[in-house]
């Protein structure tokens, strides 16, 4: 039997290297990795090896791996995004057509619109049913719109 004192110097040794080794082992997976062979063969086939070719031509391939995920655009490809109010909207429109009545009336032809929908949104929900409530809450929402398109879109 070894002495007490010989024995931890053999024993530290052993970790060390058995440490080492492992050290080696990654560094030796991590190097397999990043390669890749080519392999062709003599009737033309192409196949891919991290551990090489039997017979036949034989390239290495280099993989390098980018940065994954986010990856911030460049300054120039960025666009200005900006909110615009409905008057801006309706003031660059009048510009484009070349005279503020014709932004306008497009705009009330809008709104007409959007009048006439909505009334025909309420009278399918009044053909499907309703509670007594919701109902006289429809058709005093119908009048109103009805009464919108009266004075502003005929």
């Amino acid at each position: 039997m070894l002495d007490s004192g010989g024995g931890r110097v053999v024993w530290a040794t052993l970790v060390c290297l058995g440490w080492l080794a492992v050290g080696q082992l990654v560094l030796l997976e991590v190097s397999a990795a990043d390669r890749i062979i080519k392999c062709t063969d003599p009737d033309g086939k192409v196949s891919f090896s991290q551990t090489g070719c039997s017979a036949g031509v034989r390239e290495t391939i280099r993989i390098e791996n980018p940065r994954i995920g986010w990856v911030r655009p460049h300054a120039s490809d960025r666009r200005q995004h900006r909110s615009v109010t409905a008057e801006e909207d309706l003031s660059e429109r009048e510009v484009e057509s070349g005279s503020p009545s014709a932004g306008v009336a497009s705009a009330q032809r809008r709104r007409c619109w959007r009048k006439e929908s909505g009334i025909k949104r309420i009278d399918s929900e009044l053909r499907h049913g309703y509670k007594l409530k919701r109902g006289r809450e429809l058709r005093l929402q119908r009048e109103e719109l009805q009464e919108y398109l009266r004075r502003f879109c005929r």
